[in-house]
């Protein structure tokens, strides 16, 4: 490799770094493109999977039921070690009306126990081929359906659900954020688990949990 083309892959290396730290994606195909070359993991789902795991979500949700006073909205803010860095979870939930046929989600409008967990990406570099253009939620595969598999799993140790919840998935590709919905019309339960970007606590540009309650995005 001659100096020209150790520099062109020096600058696709640098601007990875920066794009996947910001919280807005700019431009998706090309840090695609550089995480090929330089972080293929990082465009494999158990990237999320392991976050997941690494922020003890049914724990966290069992520890943190939602209110029977529909006037009382819980919010917890939750620290977890992952990647030898430290990030920070937000649990919100809810008694609320809502509603959404948005891509492959369909859940009619309605009163709802609404729990979202929000999740940092931790540098998963989100795949255009993982996102079905016809429904917006991931495309079908080996991959894709171990994940759905083992979120599910987990999903239901959280003791939301008396029985296996449906699901809807809202895949991303250019916003960098997915949205899994697990939902039980008859009991009128809603979980979301949001991965979106996030920062890591230290020496990042958010550094208390008032710069995250600010930055976070509400769904």
């Amino acid at each position: 490799m001659d100096k020209e083309e150790q520099a062109e892959k020096n600058k696709d290396f640098d601007i990875l770094v920066t794009l996947t730290h910001s919280r807005t994606i700019r431009d998706a195909p090309l840090i695609e493109e550089a995480a090929r070359t330089f972080f293929p993991h990082k465009l494999k789902l158990n990237v999320l999977w392991e976050v997941i795991q690494a922020a003890d979500v049914p724990n966290l949700v069992k520890n943190h039921p939602p209110s029977s006073d529909s006037l009382q909205e819980v919010n917890v803010f939750h620290r977890f070690k992952y990647d030898k860095l430290t990030w920070l979870s937000i649990l919100r939930s809810k008694i609320c009306d809502y509603g959404t046929d948005e891509f492959s989600v369909k859940i009619p409008y309605d009163i709802y126990r609404m729990t979202t967990v929000h999740l940092p990406n931790d540098g998963y570099i989100y795949d255009k081929n993982f996102q079905d253009n016809t429904t917006g939620s991931l495309t079908k595969g080996i991959e894709s359906e171990e994940f759905v598999n083992n979120v599910m799993r987990i999903v239901q140790q959280t003791n939301l659900f008396p029985q296996k919840p449906s699901i809807g998935i809202k895949y991303k590709y250019s916003e960098g954020r997915m949205q899994m919905y697990f939902y039980d019309l008859l009991t009128k339960v809603i979980f979301c688990i949001s991965f979106e970007y996030g920062t890591p606590e230290g020496d990042f540009e958010l550094k208390t949990i008032e710069d995250w309650k600010d930055s976070v995005s509400w769904e």
